[in-house]
């Protein structure tokens, strides 16, 4: 086995991305051969309490700090790598975590998979000195893309910035994934208003007046049972509201229909795994140009772009789309070729184990 590591994070359950990024990257440790140990950041055990202060959270953070202690007398890792937050609540707790890696003299390889530490600190001196303190605890800051360096650069010019795009968690071969429904159009994300759920629904509405073919799929995880019941009272005839869908059941989602739409205007987007998931299988994927996700969606190549909030564009976008099959074939083999390029399990492998071989 090769150093003895530690990574702070959280794992599956909720399933959002930075659970499922840190589960891929657990495996590829194994894959790898690290000896590894991971100190749990639990905070959170179900969508509705992401972002939301409570007293448990506090207990927990005081239990995660002693572990994280615990953690490193018992293992003596050569590195740890810390999954880096910026929700405040979340960020404080990292802020003091990162003292205690300074107290002990562990080499730290921060993971970037979110962005807004650039807005966090801009919201004061105070702020921008404790984002300036928990990104310079790591010698390594490891990013979902170039694009998104930007947003720490200026905090942590010491640091060492590399970019390791995302890759899905067990995704299939080509072959295991047929097309066989080139009227679908899918929404897969948490129902959360600012991933677009409504805005989604208002698309099947406006498509189903005007007596459109093209039948509208929504799957992901709901904030509770009633918000899925009001969803599915509320959707036109041609929606339909699958709830969350995981593993096998998720990929023959992705191999049922021809177009992802990622209408998401939430703050924090870096580099979506659903679109990422969604080239695996060569969907081309209409989205807002948020986040990182222009890094993902090329506009005119591997699908289409729109400003945030342009509901007229992503409709005429879709239109366009089922007017022209011959552009869904070629945008979706473009996507599939720059996953492999990009995201693939096997470049996804080669790009930590550079790093984690420094």
């Amino acid at each position: 086995m090769k150093k003895n590591l530690l990574v702070i994070s959280q794992v599956p359950p909720p399933f959002h991305g930075s659970t499922v990024m840190t589960q891929v990257f657990l495996e590829t440790l194994d894959s790898l051969g690290f000896s590894f140990r991971l100190v749990d950041r639990r905070f959170s055990k179900s969508l509705s309490s992401v972002g939301r202060f409570n007293l448990s959270k506090v207990a927990s953070s005081v239990g995660l700090t002693v572990r994280l202690m615990s953690g490193i007398v018992s293992v003596r890792p050569r590195q740890v790598i810390f999954f880096m937050t910026n929700r405040t609540a979340s960020f404080l707790v990292d802020v003091l975590l990162s003292e205690v890696l300074r107290l002990f003299k562990v080499p730290v390889i921060g993971y970037i998979h979110t962005q807004g530490f650039e807005a966090l600190a801009k919201k004061g001196k105070l702020w921008e000195s404790l984002v300036r303190r928990l990104l310079g605890s790591a010698e390594t800051l490891v990013c979902l893309s170039p694009s998104l360096e930007a947003d720490v650069r200026r905090l942590a010019p010491k640091a060492m910035l590399t970019s390791i795009g995302n890759t899905p968690f067990a995704a299939p071969m080509p072959v295991a994934v047929e097309k066989t429904d080139a009227k679908a159009v899918l929404f897969l994300s948490n129902f959360i208003a600012e991933k677009g759920i409504d805005e989604f629904l208002d698309l099947g509405h406006r498509f189903a007046a005007a007596g459109s073919a093209l039948r509208f799929v929504a799957a992901g995880a709901p904030t509770d049972d009633a918000q899925l019941a009001q969803l599915r009272e509320s959707a036109s005839w041609n929606t339909e509201i699958v709830g969350a869908v995981h593993g096998d059941s998720k990929w023959r989602l992705l191999g049922e229909t021809s177009v992802l739409v990622f209408p998401s205007r939430y703050p924090f987007e870096a580099q979506p795994l659903v679109i990422v998931e969604a080239m695996s299988v060569g969907l081309p994927v209409v989205a807002y140009a948020i986040g990182g996700v222009g890094d993902l969606v090329i506009d005119g190549e591997t699908g289409l772009l729109l400003a945030p909030g342009d509901a007229v564009g992503f409709e005429a976008a879709l239109k366009s789309l089922d007017e022209s099959p011959g552009m869904v074939e070629s945008m979706g083999s473009a996507a599939r070729d720059r996953y492999d390029s990009n995201h693939s399990r096997a470049s996804y492998e080669r790009a930590w184990n550079d790093v984690l071989a420094d």
